[in-house]
């Protein structure tokens, strides 16, 4: 029985392992934080990215769209001659 009696660690040992533990406590908590900060940053920076991207491919389909109109003005037949091929060719693929 005299193992039995016998501390596995001493209360010194038992203070110091209970303060460690509450460091690594702390320390899990103030990288939690930090990591929500961060991601919080990244979401708020990709979504500043997404609008500005958003914003470039609008104008570009506009200025597109543009184009498109003053070559059907200047080219009205071609124009029709373009976009009735375009119709028989989806036909075809559509009928089949």
């Amino acid at each position: 029985m005299a193992a039995a009696d016998e501390k596995l660690i001493s209360t010194e040992e038992a203070a110091q392992l209970k303060g460690d533990i509450e460091a690594i406590r702390k320390d899990i908590k103030q990288l939690f934080t930090d990591l929500t900060k961060l991601t919080k940053n990244e979401a708020d920076y990709a979504g500043r990215k997404a609008t500005e991207l958003k914003g470039a491919a609008v104008d570009a389909a506009k200025e597109r769209r543009d184009e498109v109109e003053d070559y059907v003005k200047e080219h009205p037949l071609g124009a029709l001659a373009a976009a009735a091929g375009v119709g028989f060719v989806l036909a075809l693929l559509v009928g089949r």
